[in-house]
């Protein structure tokens, strides 16, 4: 992979990430827009990039306030999003790859 696609993806992350910290919403939808509509990666690695920041930015904006959550419910629900992250990265790449009008 050349420069350029990594570079349109960091800054793509970093405007999303701004308008995540000041909006409270958008990040993947700026991101996912963005790398669309340069189409220099392909969506089905974005999208499970986009999965995996938000989880980080998630964890980080609980930062500090973890004593508020419910701790059960949030470690099922952390579980469940890391263990979904493979399988729907297999499902939108079967997707893809043969069936591009339901995709």
């Amino acid at each position: 992979m050349s420069m350029m696609p990594i570079l349109v993806f960091v800054l793509s992350a970093f405007l999303g990430s701004y308008v995540q910290s000041v909006a409270g919403f958008a990040m993947g939808l700026l991101i996912i827009a963005i790398i669309g509509a340069v189409g220099l990666i392909k969506l089905t690695l974005v999208a499970a990039a986009v999965s995996l920041i938000t989880m980080v930015n998630i964890v980080m904006s609980l930062r500090g306030r973890m004593g508020h959550l419910h701790g059960p419910l949030f470690r099922w629900i952390v579980l469940g999003q890391l263990l979904a992250v493979g399988p729907g990265l297999w499902l939108v790449t079967t997707l893809d790859a043969s069936a591009e009008r339901i995709l």
